[in-house]
């Protein structure tokens, strides 16, 4: 069982490695500058989209977390951290690829954007671990390749949930530190009464 399983992963690997090399000679294969019309379509809108549900999936998990069970909590925290790190990695591509201005990187950068913004929707909040990791998995040759060409690391998943833990754990603390808003916030203050000049003080004796 052990060898098969082996030989499986081994596969895996090779598989992933091949692809990998594949999309990154696709990044390569033209140095045509990325036309200005595709460039201004390029808003970000779909990694803000993206983003939008994460700070909203983060707002929801402070106020529940306290009631999950142990191992709830590591589901959640794990989901937060990938999407995190997706979403921080896909912005340094697109940043790469306007600045590169390479039109067959830039086609590269749009296809792994449009694959993590659909797999960061609403219904990924509540997906298992197997189907968070599975989703990882479809992302990763073509998110190691856009990295790679970029001259940025790709570290393990494990490393990933690891370090993005940190950066949740640090943002929520930030959040419980801000001020709550004063009660009555938003109405007209009262108007300062009026100091009576000495001329009005006279008339008034």
């Amino acid at each position: 069982m052990k060898r098969q399983q082996d030989a499986a992963l081994s596969t895996y690997r090779q598989n992933r490695d091949d692809l990998i090399n594949f999309y990154k000679s696709l990044g390569q294969l033209s140095k045509k500058k990325i036309p200005k019309k595709l460039k201004e379509e390029d808003e970000g809108k779909e990694i803000d989209s993206a983003e939008m549900l994460l700070n909203q999936g983060i707002g929801q998990f402070s106020k529940t977390s306290l009631g999950l069970s142990p191992t709830d909590l590591d589901v959640s925290v794990g989901r937060l951290a990938i999407a995190m790190f997706l979403i921080e990695r896909v912005k340094k591509i697109r940043e790469f690829a306007h600045k590169n201005d390479n039109l067959s990187f830039f086609s590269l950068y749009v296809s792994l954007r449009n694959q993590v913004s659909s797999t960061l929707v609403e219904q990924y909040y509540s997906k298992t671990p197997d189907q968070v990791i599975n989703d990882y998995l479809d992302a990763e040759p073509l998110l190691c390749a856009c990295s790679d060409l970029c001259g940025l690391a790709v570290p393990p998943l494990g490393e990933i949930v690891t370090e993005y833990k940190k950066v949740l754990a640090e943002r929520l603390l930030e959040a419980g530190k801000q001020p709550a808003a004063p009660e009555g916030r938003g109405k007209a203050a009262p108007a300062p009464e009026k100091r009576k000049t000495k001329k009005a003080r006279k008339k008034t004796k």
